[in-house]
C-alpha cells in the first residue's frame, strides 16, 4: 500500500503546522535515516513517527516515500522552507513561527485553495521567470503569514520543491488539474 494524499497531508500539517512542537521535524528525520530498504525491520520507528503524525493510524507509505520524505525534509534546498527548532536568535525563531504560520494556513482548508494557488503561482514563476511572477509568489507567501520575512530564497526554495524536485511529486498531499505529475 502507499500513503493517500489525506494522509500525507495530516502528516505535513502534523510535522509542520505547530510551532509548540518544534521537535517533531527532527524526530521524524533520525527515524527516516535509519530505513533501509533491503531491511524491514529499520522502518519499525518510522512507521511509528508516522502512525502518531497520521492521527495514529500507520499510513502504510511504500519504502519510495519514506526515502522521498526523508531527502525532501533533509534536503539543504528546502531549508528556507522548512521551520526548526533555534536556539538563539530572534530572527530564526520569528522567521520559523511565521513558516509554521504558513503551513497551518496552507494545511487548514478541507480543498487545500491557498496550497493550490501557492503551487499554481510558483508554476507560472518557474515557466516565466518574471519580475511580476515573483512578486506575485510573495505576495501570496506575505497574505498567508504577513509577519514573514519573505524573499528571494523562500521563492527559490519553493520552486525547487513544488517545481524541479521529483521526489517531492512522490508524496505530495495533492495534485493540481493539469500538471504533469
Amino acid at each position: 500500500m502507499a500513503a493517500t494524499a489525506s494522509e500525507l497531508r495530516r502528516i505535513y500539517s502534523y510535522l509542520l503546522g505547530d510551532h509548540d512542537h518544534p521537535e517533531r521535524l527532527p524526530v521524524l528525520r533520525s527515524a527516516l535515516s535509519s530505513v533501509v530498504r533491503d531491511d524491514p525491520a529499520t522502518r519499525a520507528e518510522a512507521d511509528r513517527e508516522l502512525a502518531i503524525a497520521n492521527g495514529g493510524v500507520n499510513p502504510e507509505m511504500t519504502y519510495t516515500q519514506l526515502e522521498c520524505l526523508r531527502v525532501v525534509l533533509s534536503q539543504d534546498d528546502f531549508a528556507a522552507i522548512m521551520p526548526t527548532i533555534h536556539t538563539g536568535t530572534r530572527t530564526g525563531t520569528s522567521q520559523s513561527a511565521s513558516l509554521v504560520e504558513l503551513y497551518k494556513r496552507l494545511f487548514s482548508e478541507p480543498d487545500l485553495g491557498h496550497l493550490r494557488s501557492l503551487q499554481r503561482a510558483v508554476f507560472e514563476y518557474d515557466k516565466l521567470g518574471s519580475e511580476s511572477k515573483r512578486r506575485v509568489v510573495l505576495d501570496l507567501l506575505r497574505e498567508l503569514s504577513p509577519r514573514g520575512d519573505w524573499n528571494d530564497a523562500h521563492v527559490g526554495a519553493l520552486d525547487a520543491l513544488l517545481v524541479r524536485d521529483i521526489t517531492f511529486k512522490q508524496i505530495s498531499p495533492f495534485q493540481v488539474s493539469g500538471d504533469s505529475w
